[in-house]
């Protein structure tokens, strides 16, 4: 009988800092997201929506991860349409002047039959991609 009880103040005394340690690291960790839609519809058929999507998260390591993505599609009474999508993605580890970054702009044009996209990508502030061309509809 004493030794089921030495046994157990033994493995508590192991166990016990084990688990308020494991209870700090997860203290520091946090994520917050947040979504915004806004749609105009007007009557002659053209329309206006924007979208923010936005999250942030914090790990125990103190790296610090945010996204933002805003969407924005456009259509005009005449069936021209604009639709762009831009993003940024930021990866900061804990400690100075270490942040990531990189900035997505997507964005397709149909105007007057014509159809163009355009697409650009810096990574850390650089020009990695810029990308424009005309699309041709295919004729039927």
């Amino acid at each position: 009988m004493k030794k089921f009880t030495i046994l157990t103040a033994a493995v508590l005394a192991l166990t016990l800092p084990g688990l308020a340690s494991a209870v700090e690291a997860n203290a520091d960790v946090k994520t917050h997201t947040k979504v915004e839609t806004q749609v105009e519809q007007k009557a002659n058929g053209a329309y206006l929506e924007k979208r923010t999507d936005e999250s942030a998260s914090k790990n125990a390591d103190g790296t610090e991860t945010k996204d933002t993505t805003k969407t924005k599609v456009e259509a005009s009474e005449n069936g021209d349409v604009s639709k762009t999508v831009e993003t940024h993605s930021a990866v900061d580890p804990k400690g100075l002047m270490n942040e990531k970054s990189k900035d997505s702009t997507y964005k397709e044009e149909m105007k007057d039959g014509k159809h163009t996209v355009h697409h650009t990508t810096k990574v850390d502030g650089k020009t990695t991609l810029d990308v424009k061309e005309e699309v041709n509809p295919k004729a039927k």
